[in-house]
């Protein structure tokens, strides 16, 4: 790993992860993309709330690096989704290349959500000013009957797939040509990659270790052959400065509440603009107030509430025109009926 990419300290007791600066950092001017595992999603939706421009996981939620690198190529030429590309299980078409989120019972409506997004993406990536990767585990999926690399499941039996897991150097000459052809084609973006947090304990706590090495080591030639691609020590961060059960949801693998709260914070202090966090706090004042329910009854004080909610969203809305709170306008305003 790049010997600048984190640091350790000692601190009441604890192992507190250290992390660089982002250089220059995020700032609302900056459109963001996320791709990777559901830890990208919370961070991801953080973001979205607060009103960032945000492009969140365009084929919904990948695991390893090769999906990812497949996916963004694909975006970076989209050609366009045919019904060879989808499968038909429990009563939904599903795509090899989406999450489940694109499954429908129409594989028109499948076809044609999937082309929007990617060609919105695509258009997106051209101008993004910040690229999120976030690497989960480095076991891919493959169809047993082509070969085909595949990004989900679907829940279709496991013997119709098989798996392997690309080493450090095979994982690196895939994603340097991808990130070269990124930045050939936007010059401006910065490129963030992490690793999550979550546990992969099918192949047990050794396999999980094994494999979370691997995209250390995938990593670290990375930050070599690009020094300026820039590292958040996520995993490291629940490992070593956490180290609680508590910061982990029930299942005791995927990160709780709290503990995703503090990597949120983390992230925001090392990577957001400073400057940029009084607006912060105003958007999330506004999104606070439109999210609050009236009682039983619909009351004259829950009506100037409501109003007063309407009133500083307008005013934000003035100074920063950018901002879109068309959601919770509509909300506040369904309040009143």
């Amino acid at each position: 790993m790049h010997a600048k990419s984190s640091y350790y300290k000692r601190s009441d007791l604890r192992t507190v992860v250290g992390t660089v600066q982002l250089s220059p950092p995020i700032n609302y001017s900056d459109p963001i993309m996320l791709c990777g595992s559901c830890f990208t999603e919370h961070i991801g939706d953080r973001l979205k709330r607060l009103k960032f421009d945000v492009n969140l996981n365009p084929f919904g939620i990948v695991y390893n690096p090769l999906s990812s690198a497949s996916q963004l190529s694909y975006l970076l030429n989209p050609t366009g989704f045919s019904k060879e590309n989808l499968v038909f299980h429990q009563d939904l078409w599903h795509s090899w290349m989406h999450h489940s989120r694109f499954s429908n019972p129409d594989p028109d409506v499948l076809l044609r959500s999937a082309d929007v997004r990617a060609k919105e993406s695509s258009a997106f990536l051209e101008r993004a000013g910040m690229l999120i990767l976030t690497f989960g585990t480095t076991e891919a999926w493959y169809l047993k009957s082509n070969d085909q690399l595949v990004s989900n499941c679907h829940q279709l039996p496991a013997d119709q797939f098989y798996t392997r897991k690309p080493g450090p150097e095979e994982l690196a000459d895939i994603w340097i040509p991808v990130l070269e052809k990124l930045w050939s084609r936007n010059k401006n973006l910065r490129i963030c990659l992490t690793i999550s947090p979550v546990r992969y304990f099918k192949d047990g706590p050794t396999g999980n270790q094994m494999s979370k090495s691997a995209l250390f080591l995938f990593i670290g030639m990375l930050l070599e052959k690009f020094p300026g691609l820039y590292y958040f020590p996520s995993y490291e961060i629940f490992m070593d400065d956490l180290r609680d059960y508590r910061y982990y949801d029930s299942d005791m693998m995927h990160p709780g509440t709290a503990g995703i709260e503090y990597v949120w914070n983390r992230f925001a202090e090392s990577c957001i603009d400073p400057m940029a966090f009084p607006l912060m706090e105003e958007v999330d004042a506004a999104v606070k107030g439109a999210s609050h329910r009236p009682g039983k009854f619909l009351t004259d004080a829950h009506r100037l509430f409501v109003a007063r909610q309407i009133e500083k969203i307008e005013s934000l809305q003035i100074n920063y025109p950018f901002l879109d709170f068309s959601e919770e306008v509509r909300i506040l305003r369904d309040q009143l009926l």
